[in-house]
């Protein structure tokens, strides 16, 4: 930063500028050195730093505008970047075919349907104008080990694990895992190890996928299958890392023997990916609506909503005897479990709540329901088909029998509004005026509404 005196006097400080909406600059802060973070930082807002000194302000370094990112996320592919190669590739291993050209890898943690412990690899090969992938072709995902396999006798030839994607002489591919073999010995003794740098396939990975057109390959592995050859159950959780990841590919070769780095086609520098568990993407159930729903007769149902934010939905039609309303909770995916349903605030009980004929749906019917009260109903341990859990949803309902406006008071405008509907067709435009739910609007409902006229919610 230029100070005054052109840097004869040592920096004291520096002032940090902020333009809003291409506004005037202001001056946000002065600190002692030149970070700083600005939390009420929105898209678009311009900065400008300047230096401070005995002497006095400097002029101002260049404006800048940051662009706002969003950070990769392990719950969305294709996940985090692992390892970047699209730089340009190096003799020996010079890419001779677009389709051996690693690009990029990326690792993502999503969450399962069922919920499930996986990592899905996502490869970026250079595209290709080829029809399929090249046949006798491999391209290796490699990585350090976590643990031991006390069950495997060889199990000390084998220093890494891997992912791969295989073509046979036909061009079909396979995806599959297993153990890596370890570096060869350079200078004996020891005499190399047969097994050095030799991957031995332990079956097929859960799934995968190659795109030529657009280069990009899918493997999807479950972590179980990992931590059966590496570890154990302590191992491939969160916190740990799938440390010196790198990618090798081999263009037209046997299957069988080694694939060491220096007779690879293309190999990547070494990256790493720390674990944040399937769990870690598990978010609230979501939901799409609730309501409070009712028969009217013949007219079929109708339903009142009831917002989450904002003012209470307020039910206006009568409970009958009983004090009976229901109320219906719909979900954007089918639901596994709600552990269940209670009242934290008004007068009222709950007589039934399941989850119901339609599993997206949640039903609390509720009994002794009083007049002129605002009543809380809450569920817990909501869970879906997704792995999504939200561990409690509550909603208020008022209750004013007679409010067909749904102002919260009972009165000479519910009067008329329910008069001037008298005869009309139900509709969802005019439903709330059939307060006695008997599928037609007429006298009787006037009469409720008036019999009500001075009630209001407290």
């Amino acid at each position: 930063w230029p100070t005054p005196d052109n840097g004869g006097s040592t920096i004291t400080g520096y002032n940090i500028y902020r333009q809003v909406n291409a506004g005037p600059f202001s001056l946000l802060a002065n600190v002692p050195v030149p970070t700083f973070v600005d939390s009420s930082f929105a898209a678009g807002d311009t900065y400008r730093v300047t230096a401070v000194n005995g002497q006095g302000e400097g002029p101002y370094c260049p404006n800048v505008t940051p662009i706002v990112t969003v950070a990769p996320s392990p719950c969305s592919l294709p996940g985090v970047p692992a390892i970047n190669d699209n730089d340009g590739d190096a003799p020996p291993n010079t890419p001779p075919d677009p389709t051996v050209n690693v690009e990029q890898l990326y690792v993502a943690e999503p969450l399962f349907h069922p919920s499930a412990d996986k990592l899905v690899f996502t490869l970026q090969l250079a595209p290709s104008t080829a029809s399929s992938a090249p046949p006798s072709s491999q391209w290796y995902i490699v990585w350090n080990r976590q643990g031991t396999d006390p069950t495997d006798p060889g199990d000390a030839s084998y220093d890494r694990m891997f992912v791969a994607m295989k073509s046979d002489a036909t061009g079909a591919i396979s995806f599959n895992y297993g153990k890596f073999g370890i570096p060869l010995n350079e200078v004996p003794p020891p005499p190399p190890d047969p097994n050095a740098n030799t991957p031995k396939s332990y079956g097929p990975a859960d799934s995968g996928s190659y795109n030529v057109a657009t280069g990009v390959v899918t493997i999807t592995l479950s972590n179980n299958l990992l931590r059966a050859i590496d570890g154990g159950p302590s191992k491939y959780t969160a916190g740990t890392s799938l440390a010196a990841l790198n990618v090798r590919t081999y263009l037209a070769r046997p299957d069988a023997g080694q694939k060491s780095q220096n007779n690879a086609n293309d190999i990547t520098p070494d990256g790493i990916y720390s674990l944040a568990g399937n769990a870690s993407c598990v978010g609230p159930v979501p939901l799409v609506s609730i309501v409070s729903a009712k028969t009217h007769g013949s007219a079929g149902e109708y339903d009142i909503p009831l917002p989450l934010t904002g003012s209470p939905g307020i039910e206006c039609r009568t409970g009958g005897a009983g004090g009976n309303y229901t109320l219906v909770f719909t979900f954007a995916n089918p639901l596994t479990s709600v552990t269940g349903a209670s009242v934290t605030a008004g007068t009222g009980s709950i007589s039934s709540n399941a989850i119901g004929s339609n599993p997206q749906e949640y039903v609390v019917n509720l009994s002794g329901v009083s007049n002129s009260q605002r009543i809380s109903v809450s569920l817990n341990g909501i869970s879906d088909t997704s792995g999504n859990v939200t561990p409690n949803l509550a909603v208020t309902m008022g209750v004013l029998l007679g409010d067909t406006t749904g102002d919260g008071a009972v009165n000479s405008s519910d009067v008329g509004q329910t008069k001037s509907q008298s005869g009309q067709n139900l509709s969802n435009s005019n439903f709330r005026e059939d307060v006695t739910t008997d599928g037609a609007i007429n006298s009787s409902d006037v009469g409720l509404v008036k019999a009500h006229s001075g009630t209001a919610l407290p």
